[in-house]
């Protein structure tokens, strides 16, 4: 027998094959769930709670078939969608009575006044210096010298963004919206 091939050294071949890693594609460290945060966002994500995922799917389609396709905007679907729920909660409430059922208990909400105060200061000072910052700018004082002093970075920059926001754009128009069907969903009253 060969004695670099003794059954001691096939013993520690074996034994550095079970300490190697397992390997992971694109180098993770760690399996996707728990580099997904671990928990319920990532069973979702993953699919792994199939009733939660297809309402969650299901829901973003219907949302952006409504915005994109149908033409809606964002503030008449939040206003209808608050109307709708107040609505529905006031005739539970009312109607509850008539089935003998107990009406929603809704519980009270109480904001400790310190709370209030520190957050109301807090939106205050940063809305001051936002409109300090906007009156320098606007003001010419402050934008010009920034451009002047950071104008090989900023020029970079904006065209490293420039470049990057057009290649995704093309790979969303080459994969996604050519696919999409033509169909013309607003129809104008004023042809009939």
């Amino acid at each position: 027998m060969d004695p670099e091939f003794s059954e001691s050294s096939e013993e520690r071949l074996h034994d550095e094959d079970e300490h190697e890693e397992k390997f992971h594609l694109f180098g993770r460290q760690k399996p996707v769930h728990t580099a997904l945060g671990g928990g319920k966002p990532a069973d979702v994500i993953l699919w792994r709670n199939k009733q939660i995922s297809a309402a969650l799917l299901a829901g973003s389609t219907v949302i952006w078939l409504l915005f994109e396709w149908i033409g809606y905007h964002l503030i008449p679907f939040i206003c209808h969608s608050l109307i709708l729920s107040l609505a529905s909660l006031f005739l539970w409430s009312n109607l509850s009575s008539f089935v003998n059922k107990s009406p929603i208990n809704f519980p009270e909400i109480e904001l400790p006044e310190d709370v209030c105060t520190s957050v109301a200061l807090l939106l205050t000072d940063r809305c001051n210096k936002s409109i300090g910052v906007f009156w320098q700018v606007a003001s010419g004082k402050d934008l010009k010298k920034f451009l002047t002093k950071h104008e090989d970075q900023v020029d970079t920059y904006a065209q490293k963004a420039k470049a990057k926001l057009k290649r995704q754009y093309s790979q969303l128009d080459e994969k996604v919206l050519q696919k999409l069907p033509k169909v013309p969903f607003i129809t104008d009253s004023k042809q009939h």
